[in-house]
Protein backbone atom coordinates (compact mmCIF):
# COMPACT_ATOMS: atom_id res chain seq x y z
CA UNK A 1 0.00 0.00 0.00
CA UNK A 2 1.14 3.32 -0.96
CA UNK A 3 2.14 5.19 2.03
CA UNK A 4 1.74 9.06 2.86
CA UNK A 5 4.37 11.23 2.49
CA UNK A 6 6.21 12.46 5.87
CA UNK A 7 5.21 15.94 5.61
CA UNK A 8 1.13 15.27 4.97
CA UNK A 9 1.41 12.57 7.98
CA UNK A 10 2.68 15.20 9.85
CA UNK A 11 -0.19 17.57 8.74
CA UNK A 12 -2.54 14.82 9.61
CA UNK A 13 -1.09 14.73 12.84
CA UNK A 14 -1.28 18.18 13.66
CA UNK A 15 -5.14 18.18 12.91
CA UNK A 16 -5.49 14.54 15.08
CA UNK A 17 -3.36 14.15 17.74
CA UNK A 18 -2.24 11.31 16.30
CA UNK A 19 1.39 10.92 14.58
CA UNK A 20 1.76 7.27 12.47
CA UNK A 21 5.38 6.97 11.21
CA UNK A 22 5.70 3.06 11.58
CA UNK A 23 7.30 1.32 8.77
CA UNK A 24 8.78 3.66 6.96
CA UNK A 25 12.74 2.45 6.98
CA UNK A 26 13.44 6.34 8.80
CA UNK A 27 16.79 6.36 9.82
CA UNK A 28 16.12 10.06 11.63
CA UNK A 29 13.16 11.94 12.43
CA UNK A 30 11.46 14.05 10.10
CA UNK A 31 12.76 17.73 11.09
CA UNK A 32 9.87 18.96 9.49
CA UNK A 33 7.98 17.55 12.43
CA UNK A 34 9.48 20.04 15.46
CA UNK A 35 6.60 22.77 14.66
CA UNK A 36 3.68 20.31 14.09
CA UNK A 37 2.77 17.74 16.78
CA UNK A 38 3.86 19.70 20.20
CA UNK A 39 -0.29 18.72 20.86
CA UNK A 40 0.14 15.07 20.06
CA UNK A 41 -1.39 12.42 22.07
CA UNK A 42 -0.25 9.35 20.25
CA UNK A 43 3.05 8.68 18.11
CA UNK A 44 4.02 5.26 16.77
CA UNK A 45 6.83 5.28 15.40
CA UNK A 46 8.13 1.33 15.05
CA UNK A 47 9.31 -0.75 12.58
CA UNK A 48 12.14 2.28 11.52
CA UNK A 49 16.09 2.16 12.03
CA UNK A 50 16.31 5.05 14.67
CA UNK A 51 19.18 4.27 17.14
CA UNK A 52 18.08 7.28 19.63
CA UNK A 53 14.86 8.59 20.68
CA UNK A 54 14.20 11.95 19.13
CA UNK A 55 14.58 14.72 21.39
CA UNK A 56 11.32 16.56 19.67
CA UNK A 57 9.32 13.34 20.97
CA UNK A 58 10.55 13.22 24.13
CA UNK A 59 9.55 17.59 24.48
CA UNK A 60 6.39 16.39 23.89
CA UNK A 61 3.88 17.13 27.63
CA UNK A 62 0.91 15.79 26.67
CA UNK A 63 2.13 12.74 25.17
CA UNK A 64 0.56 9.39 26.35
CA UNK A 65 1.07 6.98 24.07
CA UNK A 66 4.90 5.86 22.48
CA UNK A 67 5.16 2.82 20.29
CA UNK A 68 8.81 2.60 19.38
CA UNK A 69 9.10 -0.96 18.78
CA UNK A 70 11.29 -2.53 16.50
CA UNK A 71 13.78 -0.11 15.87
CA UNK A 72 17.88 0.02 16.77
CA UNK A 73 17.60 1.99 20.11
CA UNK A 74 20.77 1.44 22.04
CA UNK A 75 20.24 4.36 24.74
CA UNK A 76 17.36 6.20 26.32
CA UNK A 77 18.17 9.44 26.62
CA UNK A 78 17.15 11.56 30.21
CA UNK A 79 14.95 14.15 28.34
CA UNK A 80 12.38 11.16 28.49
CA UNK A 81 11.53 12.66 32.03
CA UNK A 82 10.14 15.55 30.18
CA UNK A 83 7.36 13.26 29.08
CA UNK A 84 5.07 13.79 32.02
CA UNK A 85 1.62 12.81 30.32
CA UNK A 86 2.87 9.46 29.00
CA UNK A 87 1.34 6.19 30.40
CA UNK A 88 1.68 4.05 27.61
CA UNK A 89 5.39 3.17 26.39
CA UNK A 90 6.47 0.28 24.17
CA UNK A 91 9.88 -0.17 23.10
CA UNK A 92 9.97 -4.04 22.72
CA UNK A 93 12.45 -5.58 20.24
CA UNK A 94 15.02 -2.86 20.26
CA UNK A 95 18.90 -2.82 21.66
CA UNK A 96 18.67 -1.97 25.09
CA UNK A 97 21.25 -2.72 27.89
CA UNK A 98 19.81 -0.33 30.37
CA UNK A 99 17.28 1.82 31.47
CA UNK A 100 17.72 5.32 32.96
CA UNK A 101 16.36 6.06 36.57
CA UNK A 102 14.21 8.79 35.40
CA UNK A 103 12.01 6.22 33.11
CA UNK A 104 10.45 5.40 36.23
CA UNK A 105 9.36 8.74 37.62
CA UNK A 106 7.09 8.41 34.37
CA UNK A 107 3.20 7.85 35.35
CA UNK A 108 3.35 4.42 33.53
CA UNK A 109 0.24 2.37 33.43
CA UNK A 110 1.72 -0.10 30.52
CA UNK A 111 5.71 -0.37 30.40
CA UNK A 112 6.94 -3.16 27.75
CA UNK A 113 10.72 -4.03 27.09
CA UNK A 114 10.30 -7.36 25.85
CA UNK A 115 13.29 -8.64 23.49
CA UNK A 116 16.06 -6.04 24.31
CA UNK A 117 19.30 -6.71 26.07
CA UNK A 118 19.04 -5.83 29.26
CA UNK A 119 21.19 -7.34 32.58
CA UNK A 120 19.50 -5.73 35.08
CA UNK A 121 16.55 -3.44 36.33
CA UNK A 122 17.29 -0.96 38.87
CA UNK A 123 15.34 -0.69 42.37
CA UNK A 124 13.95 2.59 40.73
CA UNK A 125 11.69 0.75 39.38
CA UNK A 126 9.50 1.30 42.74
CA UNK A 127 9.06 4.37 41.97
CA UNK A 128 6.16 3.35 39.57
CA UNK A 129 4.02 1.57 42.13
CA UNK A 130 1.01 4.27 42.10
CA UNK A 131 0.37 3.78 38.35
CA UNK A 132 2.22 0.50 36.49
CA UNK A 133 -0.57 -2.29 35.72
CA UNK A 134 1.56 -4.31 33.27
CA UNK A 135 5.44 -4.76 32.68
CA UNK A 136 6.86 -7.30 29.80
CA UNK A 137 10.80 -7.64 30.58
CA UNK A 138 10.62 -10.95 28.54
CA UNK A 139 13.03 -12.00 26.42
CA UNK A 140 16.45 -10.30 27.62
CA UNK A 141 19.21 -11.35 30.26
CA UNK A 142 18.03 -10.69 33.16
CA UNK A 143 19.87 -12.01 35.81
CA UNK A 144 18.18 -10.60 39.69
CA UNK A 145 15.53 -8.83 40.37
CA UNK A 146 15.74 -6.02 43.19
CA UNK A 147 13.95 -6.25 46.28
CA UNK A 148 10.24 -4.46 47.26
CA UNK A 149 8.37 -4.68 44.41
CA UNK A 150 5.64 -5.53 46.29
CA UNK A 151 5.33 -1.43 46.30
CA UNK A 152 3.79 -1.78 42.24
CA UNK A 153 0.40 -2.24 44.22
CA UNK A 154 -1.09 -1.72 40.72
CA UNK A 155 0.65 -4.00 38.50
CA UNK A 156 -1.90 -7.06 37.35
CA UNK A 157 0.76 -8.55 34.78
CA UNK A 158 4.84 -9.52 34.57
CA UNK A 159 5.92 -10.85 31.89
CA UNK A 160 9.30 -12.51 32.76
CA UNK A 161 9.62 -15.51 30.62
CA UNK A 162 12.97 -16.12 28.96
CA UNK A 163 15.79 -14.28 31.00
CA UNK A 164 18.35 -15.89 33.04
CA UNK A 165 16.71 -15.79 36.64
CA UNK A 166 18.35 -17.93 38.93
CA UNK A 167 16.50 -16.61 42.33
CA UNK A 168 13.88 -14.38 42.86
CA UNK A 169 13.23 -11.79 45.65
CA UNK A 170 11.01 -13.38 48.45
CA UNK A 171 8.37 -10.45 48.17
CA UNK A 172 7.52 -11.30 44.65
CA UNK A 173 5.02 -13.93 46.27
CA UNK A 174 3.34 -11.31 48.13
CA UNK A 175 2.10 -9.17 44.74
CA UNK A 176 -1.14 -8.64 43.71
CA UNK A 177 -0.71 -9.71 40.13
CA UNK A 178 -3.35 -11.57 38.26
CA UNK A 179 -0.89 -12.86 35.64
CA UNK A 180 2.87 -13.75 36.04
CA UNK A 181 5.02 -15.57 34.00
CA UNK A 182 8.44 -16.91 34.83
CA UNK A 183 8.81 -19.72 32.03
CA UNK A 184 12.31 -20.33 30.86
CA UNK A 185 14.57 -18.90 33.21
CA UNK A 186 17.13 -20.63 35.30
CA UNK A 187 15.30 -20.91 38.89
CA UNK A 188 16.75 -23.91 40.92
CA UNK A 189 13.70 -22.60 44.03
CA UNK A 190 10.55 -21.00 44.44
CA UNK A 191 10.36 -18.47 48.06
CA UNK A 192 8.22 -19.88 49.98
CA UNK A 193 6.16 -17.03 49.84
CA UNK A 194 5.04 -17.85 46.43
CA UNK A 195 2.28 -19.85 48.23
CA UNK A 196 0.90 -16.35 48.81
CA UNK A 197 -0.13 -15.59 45.33
CA UNK A 198 -3.78 -16.18 45.54
CA UNK A 199 -5.12 -14.09 43.18
CA UNK A 200 -2.82 -15.20 40.28
CA UNK A 201 -4.94 -16.85 37.93
CA UNK A 202 -2.41 -17.16 35.29
CA UNK A 203 0.92 -18.71 36.86
CA UNK A 204 3.77 -19.78 34.29
CA UNK A 205 7.22 -21.40 35.65
CA UNK A 206 7.74 -24.03 33.14
CA UNK A 207 11.39 -24.45 31.21
CA UNK A 208 12.71 -24.39 34.55
CA UNK A 209 15.31 -26.46 36.36
CA UNK A 210 13.21 -26.21 39.53
CA UNK A 211 13.96 -28.61 42.80
CA UNK A 212 12.18 -26.76 45.43
CA UNK A 213 9.19 -27.27 44.92
CA UNK A 214 9.12 -30.03 42.33
CA UNK A 215 7.65 -29.04 39.15
CA UNK A 216 5.05 -31.50 39.19
CA UNK A 217 3.98 -30.13 43.06
CA UNK A 218 3.55 -26.22 40.97
CA UNK A 219 1.34 -28.03 38.86
CA UNK A 220 -0.73 -29.78 41.53
CA UNK A 221 -0.92 -26.59 43.58
CA UNK A 222 -1.46 -24.05 40.67
CA UNK A 223 -4.33 -26.38 39.21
Amino acid sequence: MLKLPCEKVLHDAFLTGVLNLSQRQLKEFPNEASSDISDLIKADISSNCLTELPITLCELRVLETLEFRSNSLKTILPAISSLISLTYLDLSDNHLTDLPDVLFSLPLKVLLLSRNRLQSISAEIRHLGPTIEEIDLSSNKIRSLPNGLSVLTELKVMNLRGNQLKDLPGDIGTMNVRSLDLGNNLLIRLPVEFCKLGGCVDFKVDGNPLIEPPMNVVRRVRH
